[in-house]
């Protein structure tokens, strides 16, 4: 009898410390969801203050996080564009043709291409001039125009295959 009372014991004082954590687990906060759309904008000020490097680790996290797919083409697109604006042709060049290789029909996808180009282009105006670099870019703005004939660079891709 003594036996059991103590069982009893041991059983009743299990169940009261399983219910003791699992009620201490329970207040446990959890993590909003990840909001594409604010970490998006967030990166655009970074960028816009001149933090390209810090704007593009939010994009990359965009890329990677966003479960609707609306934001991570762009998201891609504008890492693009920041390496651009920092004179960093060459990362241009991989971020924009990363995104033609995956998303060739995009609504963004004849200004990456026209990017694109334009990284060539800029290429040709530093001091490793090489022919190659302007044979590249000729044929990404000749690509821009049959490609997308519809684009809104039209005239200026004229000039540049002129050029």
């Amino acid at each position: 009898m003594k036996m059991i009372q103590k069982h009893k014991r041991l059983l009743f004082l299990f169940f009261a410390i399983s219910i003791l954590f699992s009620a201490c687990a329970g207040e446990k906060e959890t993590a909003p969801p990840f909001n594409p759309e604010a970490s998006f904008k967030q990166a655009a000020e970074r960028a816009k203050e001149g933090y390209y490097e810090e704007a593009r680790k939010i994009l990359e996290e965009v890329k990677t996080q966003d479960a609707s797919g609306k934001y991570s083409p762009l998201a891609q697109v504008r890492i693009g564009d920041m390496y651009f604006e920092e004179g960093s042709y060459e990362e241009a060049v991989a971020e924009y043709s990363r995104f033609l290789d995956v998303h060739p029909y995009h609504r963004y996808a004849y200004y990456a291409q026209y990017q694109l180009a334009m990284s060539y282009y800029r290429r040709v105006d530093t001091i490793d001039v090489s022919y190659g670099w302007a044979q590249q870019a000729l044929a990404e703005f000749e690509k821009l125009q049959t490609t997308y004939p519809r684009n809104p660079y039209m005239n200026v891709t004229e000039t540049r295959i002129k050029e």
